[in-house]
């Protein structure tokens, strides 16, 4: 293991952070806040300790970097950003006087932000207008930066380590693009088309009337799958049917593969329809859409039903989490729906969370498969996606993946019970904290919040929320006695 070339990038991406939380302090100092002066002690720390790991290593070439570096490298760089970004958090007292609570809801806080969970702790021991605008844009800003570090994760690494059946996708045009040049030159690729999406909707929310701060929030928080709002009352706070329709456009296309953003750049006009997993995830939140509005219209719901039965489905099915009405008070049924879409998530390459359509589409054509096999033993049925046969070895990655995924949400909703919260609240945290949605349902919903979890039902959705952001596999990967065998 080369730990001094592992020191010089963690060091490089500590400072990077340091960076963007001083321009959290510039913002803070723009509307001349108190809190500005504890934001620059925030930004000092991470470049202090940045520089202090590039020392070890100055003038070693990082050029060259093993595969099992690079796994290393992913769990260690998302655990040492949730670090340095909490001390924002935990300097300006957001959560009170300095404590080892007040440190544990800061990290809490700042492991929703980059893995773009919008699992606020922040409610109610305080709220969104209370915090310093520095604060508000470095929790979006961390969000934004969490969804561009996944989707980079996904389309350049993951399938290179043939992890949850991810290598189904090394054909894909972004990861050729990195094969033929360089890996930093297929990044700076998905960088300009994430930052250009960013752009495009913080032009759009302008022309809703929305100002220009709450426009950069908001738009970081979508692009990323986030759901972290300006307000305290989310998009209730705007009131604005135009706006919700801005949002649930580029929920969509923060969730869609960027290979396929990529390849319509490049004039392939038709690569959204060509892609069966698109087609399947438009298919899933039209008709969960459709469920969810009959079953509101039917139960005799007050308010604009089919409004909110669309903007809530797109909101969770593309593990957002942005809320527009307290989904808490809903029917059964419609929570249910909701409930399954936090496991179901957007498409692979994207900012979304969870299992992924993907992975769907082949665990259904694989039981589809074994169910045929029974009927017709001498048959040769094989298992296709995109008009391609799939290999053996990607169905055994899905499967895994699925497996873990649900033994995990099992072991997570135990230990949530175990704290005292009923089944399906329990459920639904897990659901949402391991999906990368946010809030739950009652308690745990958009209007309250996880402030009142125990510490250890924090420590342990702070665990899914890493779990689940990163693909399982590299964390189970880096935790497994062979890693580390030489």
């Amino acid at each position: 293991m080369n730990w001094r070339a592992l020191a010089k990038l963690l060091g490089l991406f500590s400072c990077i952070i340091g960076f963007l939380i001083g321009i959290s302090a510039g913002i803070s100092f723009f509307y001349q806040e108190k809190e500005a002066l504890w934001l620059v002690a925030a930004a000092i720390v991470p470049l202090v300790g940045g520089l202090g790991l590039m020392q070890i290593s100055w003038e070693l070439d990082v050029e060259n970097v093993s595969h099992r570096e690079a796994t290393l490298l992913i769990v260690l760089s998302w655990i040492v950003a949730i670090f340095w970004g909490a001390f924002p958090y935990y300097l300006t007292k957001s959560f009170g006087s300095y404590s080892g609570e007040a440190f544990i809801n800061s990290l809490f806080e700042a492991t929703s932000g980059f893995t773009a969970t919008a699992a606020s702790v922040l409610m109610p021991a305080s709220s969104s207008e209370t915090l310093s605008h520095g604060l508000i844009f470095w929790r979006s800003l961390s969000q934004w930066l969490g969804g561009l570090g996944i989707i980079l994760i996904a389309l350049i690494f993951l399938p290179f380590i043939r992890s949850g059946g991810m290598e189904l996708f090394q054909t894909s045009s972004i990861v050729r693009e990195r094969l033929r040049t360089k890996v930093g030159e297929a990044a700076r690729t998905i960088l300009i088309i994430y930052l250009s999406l960013t752009l495009v909707e913080v032009i759009a929310l302008k022309l809703g009337g929305v100002n220009l701060f709450d426009a950069f929030a908001l738009s970081f928080s979508t692009i990323s799958s986030g759901g972290f709002a300006p307000t305290s009352q989310n998009i209730v706070a705007y009131n604005s049917f135009y706006i919700e329709v801005v949002l649930m456009v580029f929920m969509v296309l923060g969730t869609t593969n960027f290979a396929l953003h990529y390849s319509f750049i490049q004039k392939d006009w038709g690569a959204y329809w060509k892609s069966s997993e698109i087609r399947l995830y438009m298919a899933v939140l039209l008709i969960a859409a459709l469920l969810i509005g009959w079953n509101l219209k039917s139960s005799g719901m007050q308010g604009n039903s089919w409004r909110e039965a669309v903007f809530n489905t797109v909101s969770i099915g593309s593990t957002t989490g942005f809320w527009n009405t307290n989904v808490s008070l809903w029917p059964s049924f419609s929570k249910s729906v909701l409930l399954l879409l936090m496991f179901i998530g957007g498409t692979v390459g994207s900012a979304s969370g969870a299992i992924k359509c993907f992975r769907i589409s082949l665990l259904t054509k694989y039981a589809y498969r074994e169910i045929s096999r029974v009927i017709h033993p001498a048959g040769f049925i094989p298992v296709k996606f995109e008009g391609k046969v799939v290999e053996r070895e990607v169905l055994e990655g899905v499967t895994a993946f699925f497996f873990l995924y649900i033994l995990i949400f099992a072991v997570g909703s135990l230990i949530m019970q175990a704290l005292g919260y009923d089944m399906m609240v329990a459920a639904s945290g897990v659901a949402a904290t391991l999906g990368g949605v946010g809030p739950g349902f009652n308690e745990l919903g958009g209007t309250g919040g996880y402030f009142a979890v125990p510490i250890l039902g924090k420590v342990t959705l702070m665990f899914c929320m890493l779990l689940g952001r990163v693909e399982i596999f590299p964390i189970m990967i880096v935790l497994s006695r062979e890693f580390w065998r030489k």
